[in-house]
C-alpha cells in the first residue's frame, strides 16, 4: 500500500475545462494544450494556463535525454540512512535525485498525454513496457522505482534498479497501464493495450487472499525485499487493480472483432476479467471496509486487518469506484469525506501564515517523531475527490452540497498556490510535505516507517508526484476511469473565487 507515499524505501484534460457538465468519454485531441493556444480571460482559467505550463517545464527540466523517464524528486539529501546500523552515510549526489518512482511516470505520462506531447508520452510507455517484462529474480513486472539517467548498457533499453530495490508492488504497475489506457483513449489508438492486458493478467496470476471458505478474494501486493508481499493486501492497491480492470471490461464490451481478438491473444478473457472484479468487490466490502469508520482500511496483514487510517483509501477509493457504485455496495461515499476531514485535516503555520491540507494519517498512526503536516500530494487527491463528489451531486440534484465540494477544491487548490510562492521552488512547482526534514533527521510517514524525503541542507525537495496532482485536481481529470464526468466542476465559479484575495 502507499506506493506512491514513499520517501527512501517505498515510494507514492481534462479540463478539458469543455463547457459542458459531462461528457460521455474523452474525445482524442482535445486536450490541456488548447489552453496553451488561448487568451484567456477567466482568472482560474488564467492560472490553470499559468501553472501548466510551469509544470511543463519542470517535467521537460527534470527529463532525462537519455530515456526520456523524469525525475521523481530534486535537491535531496546526499545522506543514506541505514537502518540496520542507524547510521547516516553520506553519497557524491542527493540519494533521491537521478531517481523516478513508476507511480511518479504514471503521473507524468498523463499530463504529457493531456498536453497533446503524444511522443514524450509514447516514448516514456515504450520504455516502461520494455522493462515490464525483464526477468526480476525470476519474476516479471515493474519495480518501484529505476535510476533514469540512462539505460543498463549488458542489456537492450533495460533500466537499472532504483533506491526501492528489486520490490514489485501491483499498485504503481496498475497505475502505469491506467497510463497506457490514457494515452490510448487520447491518441485515438490501442497502441499499449496489448500491454495493459499483459499487466491485468499478470496481476490476476499472483498469490490472491482466500476467505475461511477457500474462495479467492484480491491480489496480494506483489514481491522484493521487505516482508513477505504475498500475505500482504493493501486496499490502495487493490482499488488500483479494480480501475483497471473495469476499463478493460468497458473496452471489451464496446469492442469489434479485431479489438477482442487482442484479448484472446493475450489469453485475458471477460469472464476472467468479471470474476476478479467480482473477487475484489467482495474483499473490499468483507475484509476492505471497516465499519466503525465507515471507510476503507489500510489493507490486510499477517496480524489480520490492518486498521491504519490513510487518506489515499478515501481519496483513490471514491475516485475510482466513483460515488454511485459505492452507493451501489452500500457504502456511503459522504460519510468517507467527512471521515477524511474529520482525521487528515491538518492546520499549520508557516512563515506567518496558517495554511491548511491534508495529512498522510492521523494523529494516532503518524510517526511520533514528527508534527502533524500537509502532504501535497495527497491534498492534491482530496481535490479531485472533492470535484467527483460535487458532479456526483450535481448528477443526483443536490446543489447545495455540490457548491459545498465545489468551494473546497477551490479552497485547497489556492493552498497550494501559497504553499508553491512559501516553498519558491523553480517553476513554483510543490515539495512533498509542508515540513523540511533535515539532512540527517528521519521521519516517517506512518509509525511503521516510508520515509519522508529529506532535502539537501535542509532545504525544500521538489515532488514531481505533489507538482502533478496539482494540475489534475485544477483540471478536474480523473485518471482512474474512462469517462470524465468530473471535467469542468469549477468552471461555473472558479472565476468569481479564484480572484478573490
Amino acid at each position: 500500500m502507499h506506493s506512491n507515499a514513499v520517501g527512501y524505501f517505498f515510494c507514492a484534460f481534462l479540463v478539458l475545462f469543455v463547457f459542458i457538465s459531462r461528457t460521455a468519454a474523452a474525445e482524442p485531441g482535445i486536450v490541456l494544450a488548447s489552453l496553451n493556444q488561448e487568451t484567456i480571460g477567466n482568472p482560474y482559467l488564467e492560472k490553470l494556463k499559468s501553472v501548466d505550463n510551469a509544470t511543463l517545464l519542470f517535467l521537460d527540466t527534470e527529463r532525462s535525454a537519455n530515456t526520456g523517464l523524469v525525475e521523481s524528486f530534486h535537491g535531496s539529501s546526499a545522506y543514506y540512512f541505514d537502518s540496520a546500523s542507524n547510521q547516516y552515510y553520506p553519497d557524491k549526489a542527493g540519494i533521491l535525485d537521478q531517481q523516478g518512482f513508476t507511480y511518479d511516470l504514471a503521473l507524468a505520462i498523463m499530463v504529457y498525454t493531456l498536453n497533446g506531447q503524444y511522443d514524450r508520452a509514447k516514448r516514456m510507455l515504450t520504455v516502461m513496457r520494455d522493462n515490464f517484462y525483464t526477468e526480476k529474480n525470476g519474476n516479471k513486472g515493474l519495480l518501484n522505482s529505476y535510476v533514469i539517467t540512462d539505460f543498463n548498457t549488458s542489456e537492450e533499453n533495460g533500466l537499472d534498479m532504483g533506491i526501492d530495490g528489486d520490490r514489485i508492488h501491483v499498485g504503481p504497475n496498475m497505475w502505469l497501464a491506467l497510463s497506457a489506457l490514457q494515452y490510448d483513449q487520447f491518441s485515438g489508438t490501442k497502441d499499449f493495450l496489448p500491454f495493459v492486458l499483459d499487466m491485468a493478467r499478470w496481476a490476476y496470476d499472483l498469490p490472491h487472499f482466500q476467505f475461511a471458505d477457500g474462495t479467492r478474494g484480491a491480489v496480494c501486493m506483489g514481491s522484493g525485499w521487505g516482508p513477505d508481499w504475498s500475505t500482504v493486501f493493501s486496499s490502495e492497491n487493490i482499488i488500483d487493480n479494480y480501475a483497471v480492470l473495469k476499463w478493460l471490461e468497458k473496452i471489451y464490451n464496446q469492442a469489434d472483432e479485431k479489438v477482442r481478438g487482442i484479448f484472446v491473444q493475450k489469453n485475458f478473457s471477460l469472464r476472467e476479467i468479471q470474476y476478479e472484479m467480482a473477487c475484489i468487490r467482495k474483499w473490499l466490502l468483507t475484509v476492505g471496509f471497516n465499519q466503525e469508520y465507515r471507510s476503507f482500511n489500510c489493507g490486510y496483514n499477517e496480524f489480520g486487518a490492518d486498521k491504519t487510517k490513510a487518506l489515499d483509501t478515501v481519496s483513490w477509493g471514491i475516485a475510482a469506484l466513483t460515488p454511485g457504485e459505492l452507493k451501489q455496495w452500500g457504502v456511503d461515499p459522504f460519510q468517507m469525506v467527512k471521515f477524511a476531514e474529520d482525521n487528515f485535516l491538518v492546520r499549520q503555520e508557516l512563515n506567518g501564515e496558517v495554511i491548511e491540507g491534508f495529512d498522510f494519517t492521523d494523529e494516532k498512526y503518524k510517526d511520533p517523531n514528527r508534527p502533524r503536516l500537509i502532504w501535497w500530494e495527497g491534498t492534491g487527491q482530496m481535490i479531485l475527490m472533492y470535484q467527483v463528489m460535487a458532479q456526483y451531486c450535481r448528477e443526483t440534484g443536490d446543489i447545495d452540497q455540490m457548491t459545498e465540494y465545489q468551494g473546497k477544491a477551490l479552497k485547497y487548490l489556492k493552498e497550494e498556490d501559497r504553499m508553491s510562492r512559501i516553498a519558491g521552488l523553480p517553476q513554483g512547482v510543490l515539495p512533498y510535505t509542508s515540513i523540511q526534514p533535515k539532512d540527517t533527521e528521519v521521519l516517517n510517514t506512518f509509525f511503521y516507517g516510508w520515509e519522508i524525503p529529506r532535502g539537501k541542507d535542509g532545504r525544500w525537495v521538489t515532488s514531481l508526484a505533489s507538482s502533478l496532482w496539482r494540475i489534475i485536481g485544477m483540471t478536474g481529470f480523473n485518471p482512474l476511469v474512462s469517462e470524465q464526468k468530473t471535467a469542468g466542476m469549477l468552471k461555473d465559479i472558479g472565476s468569481e473565487m479564484w480572484a478573490r484575495k
